[in-house]
């Protein structure tokens, strides 16, 4: 972060094979890191603790660009989820 530079070393498919946790990945569709063959692998690994929502025309922040879709999408996944 010193640099202003924030990449992954491991590749998305190999992190998201190892998630053993119920996971909710929030991405958009524009200029995002997780492009639409990336979320596709996501998707194929079969991982049942991970589930990829894209919402259209947010960017990186979905949260600030769409905040009424990605409420929709997340409330009802964190009370799926809550214990």
């Amino acid at each position: 972060l010193a640099t202003g530079l924030a990449f992954l070393d491991t590749p998305w498919t190999t992190i998201a094979a190892g998630i053993g946790v119920p996971t909710l990945v929030v991405t958009g569709t524009d200029d995002v890191i997780l492009d639409a063959d990336t979320r596709q692998a996501i998707e194929h690994l079969g991982n049942p603790h991970l589930q990829v929502a894209v919402v259209a025309d947010a960017g990186h922040c979905v949260r600030r660009e769409q905040p009424q879709a990605y409420h929709a999408l997340v409330d009802p996944w964190l009370a799926a989820h809550a214990r």
